[in-house]
């Protein structure tokens, strides 16, 4: 059981290092040096954008071949992570992002003045300590109250952060520059969202499964995109904390009997 949960989440992790590096060929290639603008008809923008499409397609067949599996409903039992390492890695990520959040401060208050920046900064170390309560909940009394209240803080999180991302491009004239990262914030909110559905008594396993997949792979994706460091170290903790939930989903599905 957990051979084929890593699997299910190795698989979206490889699938995002290729991804990346496909961003990474096309950054190098498909702008103008002088202009920065895009380059008409670059070969990688056309790679990267098929690669995208057939990554986001074989989520769904992924997903789709657990349609049989009994998946539990129940928030303390749907996400309780029981393999320790698993759990650690999850608070490695919950770490991760307090230190993406500290950093994008300190470059808030050091550098020009950014309030945009500062709240992240803040807002990142309060998701971070949501995250590992969120992680933690299932275990605990009153696991739905804990799950849900601090759930909430990781979705309200990554809206901002859309929206933050979103004002700080509002003037870039070239979309290829910023959309994966806003696609992969909204796949990550649409992932979350559906997460923490479990402890709202709304869950739908499939669809917090393919979101959870999506949204960490196009993450995984822009981490070769030169943004900030504090940023960067936040996308990649969100990334993480989805294929945690998604193992622990699958860990626990496969732990039932087959639906006849």
């Amino acid at each position: 059981m957990h051979d084929k949960s890593l699997k299910f989440c190795g698989f979206t992790l490889i699938m995002g290092i290729f991804g990346a590096f496909f961003r990474w060929a096309q950054g190098l290639s498909a702008y103008e040096p002088d202009t920065g603008l895009a380059i008409s008809g670059s070969v990688w923008s056309y790679i990267l954008l098929g690669f995208l499409i057939i990554s986001a397609l074989s989520f769904i067949f992924t997903v789709f071949s657990f349609r049989k599996k009994n998946f539990p409903l129940e928030f303390s039992q749907a996400l309780r992570i029981d393999l320790r390492l698993a759990r650690i890695i999850g608070f490695a990520f919950a770490a991760v992002m307090a230190i993406g959040g500290l950093i994008t401060l300190l470059s808030a208050v050091t550098a020009p003045f950014s309030a945009f920046d500062t709240v992240i900064g803040v807002f990142a170390i309060i998701c971070a300590i949501s995250f590992a309560a969120f992680i933690s909940s299932p275990e605990r009394d009153n696991a739905n109250a804990r799950g849900g209240a601090s759930g909430l803080i990781v979705v309200l999180f990554l809206c901002f952060w859309l929206i933050a991302s979103y004002k700080s491009f509002a003037s870039e004239p070239v979309i290829w520059r910023y959309a994966p990262r806003i696609l992969a914030i909204c796949a990550a909110i649409l992932g979350y969202y559906f997460v923490v559905g479990y402890p709202y008594g709304k869950p739908k396993p499939m669809l917090c499964l393919y979101f959870c997949q999506l949204g960490a792979f196009l993450l995984i994706v822009t981490l070769s995109d030169p943004f900030k460091f504090g940023e960067q170290l936040i996308a990649l903790s969100a990334a993480g904390g989805l294929l945690v939930l998604s193992y622990a989903i699958v860990f626990r599905a496969l732990s039932q009997k087959d639906i006849k």
